[in-house]
């Protein structure tokens, strides 16, 4: 988690000089289709997928820091809704490979974001901060990018481990957030020849962090955000998140309380 927050992530502008051509969608009818799959427990949801498509016909032309210009492929991002099956935890979406159109749009990355349900939290909860995964399909870099990737080949079953962090803050102003939190808030995959995607999160429902942030700021230090642990254990050590290995701890000792 820390590495994704203090690395430089690439935020694309969309304040760009275009091309002369229709730079609108329009994919074939007889085009591949990327099968994306969200497996879901019921105190998740996930939003529309993140769908970015690049275009070496129509680039877009920018300014270095130096003022020199240049140009880069083209972007066309668009959300796609994702439709829920029968059975109730699965939500599904086919992606066009080919954007098409006058462009000759390919598809780059998507991004599929998921979040704990606030009302499945009692409490008020004033913001909830998402996670989820990156697959990238060609050589651009994502919108959201932290140079961390996992190459993988082939049709992809990705599982990740969430566990629900309440944080509450009170400098510059009081809010109570609830985060969907992981070992990584966004965890990237490089991507060949993979034509089915499926993404089924493990939450951690029952076991919530909770953490209480100082309320008068100390210069000289030692004014800690305390976290209280699931196992009831209250750490007040300067760290800015929880620990996630300690939390993974927590839940395989949970898990075998079950059994």
């Amino acid at each position: 988690m820390k590495i994704l927050i203090n690395s430089t992530v690439i935020l694309i502008s969309f304040f760009l000089f275009g091309c002369d051509k229709n730079e609108e969608l329009n994919p074939p009818s007889d085009g591949e289709n990327i099968f994306i799959t969200v497996r879901l427990p019921p105190d998740l949801e996930v939003l529309p997928l993140g769908v970015m498509y690049r275009s070496n016909v129509c680039h877009k032309k920018r300014y270095n820091s130096d003022g020199k210009l240049y140009k880069e492929p083209g972007f066309n991002y668009t959300k796609m809704q994702l439709k829920k099956e029968k059975n109730g935890t699965d939500y599904s979406s086919l992606i066009p490979s080919d954007g098409g159109g006058q462009c000759d749009w390919k598809l780059s990355n998507v991004t599929i974001d998921i979040q704990y349900r606030v009302d499945a939290f009692k409490g008020k909860v004033d913001h909830v901060v998402g996670s989820g995964i990156i697959v990238i399909f060609d050589d651009n870099h994502p919108q959201r990018d932290d140079g961390v990737y996992e190459d993988v080949t082939g049709d992809l079953l990705i599982s990740k481990r969430y566990f629900p962090w309440i944080n509450e803050r009170f400098l510059n102003g009081h809010s109570r957030d609830l985060w969907t939190y992981s070992k990584r808030l966004y965890s990237t995959y490089k991507t060949k020849n993979t034509y089915k995607i499926l993404f089924a999160p493990e939450s951690n429902f029952d076991l919530i962090t909770y953490s209480i942030g100082p309320k008068i700021k100390n210069e000289s230090g030692g004014n800690f955000t305390r976290y209280i642990y699931p196992d009831g254990e209250v750490v007040n050590n300067g760290d800015a998140f929880p620990d996630f290995n300690k939390l993974e701890n927590i839940s395989d000792r949970h898990g075998k309380k079950l059994d």
